[in-house]
């Protein structure tokens, strides 16, 4: 069975953006995105001219 993605792509702003709502003081909002994403199952796979390409598993 082939597998399917689903992809998602972001910007800095909107990373920082994802990262203020989670609570980590030793951390940036960019990081705290990341993470955030992360623990959603969103795969970084590639950044390019200012964008952050994400993919997962679709269900």
């Amino acid at each position: 069975m082939k597998q399917i993605f689903e992809y998602r792509v972001l910007n800095r702003k909107s990373l920082n953006e994802l990262g203020q709502g989670v609570e980590n003081d030793k951390k940036t909002f960019l990081e705290n995105g990341l993470d955030y994403l992360g623990q959603s199952h969103w795969e970084l796979i590639s950044v390019a001219n200012g964008e952050y390409y994400f993919k997962r598993p679709k269900d």
